[in-house]
């Protein structure tokens, strides 16, 4: 019987260590996180083609509250109103089913934005992890070698 040679494994070995250690370690994603300057950045300007002045216009003509909650909805108004502007809204007349319907629109459009935002951010991390994974799947093939059987490293 023949002794067993080492050196064609150890060659093996060697060139299966090498390929896994040329390849360098790959980074951790960096997280980018929004500052309140840059959020405000990104909410669009609001829209008004029904300005809150023409809504005063309207309660102090006496027009229902209905109807004037169809026209902004039919105009489809948005509204970025402060606090003070609220409130000299509501000593004008303006009903209070009118400012709560535009303050809860502007709160529907916002959320609906910032859902629209996390859906394409988690569209963007999928893809930057499926890429990874790839990239993991062809480091690892490049360690085994190709001409090899497992667990038979002569081939038998």
């Amino acid at each position: 019987m023949r002794p067993f040679d080492k050196r064609p494994l150890l060659v093996a070995i060697a060139f299966a260590l090498a390929g896994c250690a040329s390849a360098p370690p790959p980074q951790a994603p960096k997280i980018e996180r929004l500052t309140g300057a840059a959020l405000d950045a990104r909410i669009p300007p609001p829209v008004a083609t029904v300005s809150a002045d023409e809504i005063v216009a309207m309660a102090k003509r006496g027009e229902s509250a209905q109807s004037i909650v169809a026209k902004i909805d039919a105009s489809h108004s948005h509204y970025l109103l402060g606090a003070e502007r609220i409130a000299a809204m509501m000593r004008e007349g303006v009903p209070a089913p009118v400012i709560d319907h535009i303050m809860e629109a502007e709160r529907r459009r916002i959320f609906d934005d910032a859902a629209a935002d996390i859906a394409q951010h988690d569209q963007d991390c999928q893809e930057r992890i499926d890429q990874e994974a790839s990239q993991c799947q062809l480091q690892l093939l490049s360690c085994w070698p190709p001409y090899t059987s497992f667990p038979y490293w002569r081939g038998f």
